[in-house]
C-alpha cells in the first residue's frame, strides 16, 4: 500500500514520467520481496534498517547486476524513504548513511602526437591563418 501511495505521489505530485513510475515501482517492488523472503513474507518499512538494505545490494551485486543498476535500485529506495519520513510512516531515514557500489568511469580519449601534428601541419589551414 505505501508503495502505491509514493508512486501516486510521484505521478501526481512530482509530475515523473510514465517510464521513470513504472521503473521505480519495479526497484521498489523487488526490494519488498527481497524483504519478504527474508521476513516471514512480511514487508514493514518500519522494520527495515541499513544492513537489510546492504544486504539486498550484496545480492544484487552476486546476481550480476551493474553497479549503475544498483545505484538507480538505491536511489528509487533512498526516495522511498525518505517519502514515507516526510508522511510520518517512520521516524528516521535507514538509508541515510547507506552507499551504492562505486561505477565506472571510462578514461578519456587522447589523441596520438603524429595524428595532432597532421592535423595542425594539415592542408586544411589557409597561408594566412595566424
Amino acid at each position: 500500500m505505501l508503495i502505491e501511495d509514493f508512486i501516486r505521489y510521484l505521478q501526481y505530485e512530482r509530475g515523473y514520467s510514465p517510464c521513470t513510475l513504472e521503473a521505480y515501482s519495479k526497484d521498489l517492488s523487488q526490494f519488498a520481496e527481497y524483504v519478504k523472503a527474508y521476513r516471514e513474507g512480511r514487508f514493514d518499512p518500519a522494520e527495515s534498517d541499513a544492513d537489510i538494505v546492504r544486504n539486498w545490494i550484496v545480492f544484487l551485486m552476486d546476481e550480476k547486476h551493474s553497479p549503475r543498476t544498483v545505484g538507480r535500485k538505491l536511489s528509487s529506495l533512498k526516495s522511498f524513504f525518505k517519502f514515507l519520513t516526510k508522511q510520518g510512516v517512520i521516524t528516521t531515514n535507514p538509508l541515510r548513511f547507506v552507499v551504492g557500489p562505486k561505477t565506472s568511469k571510462p578514461l578519456p580519449a587522447f589523441v596520438k602526437e603524429a595524428d595532432m601534428e597532421n592535423l595542425l601541419d594539415g592542408e586544411d589551414f589557409s597561408d594566412d591563418y595566424e
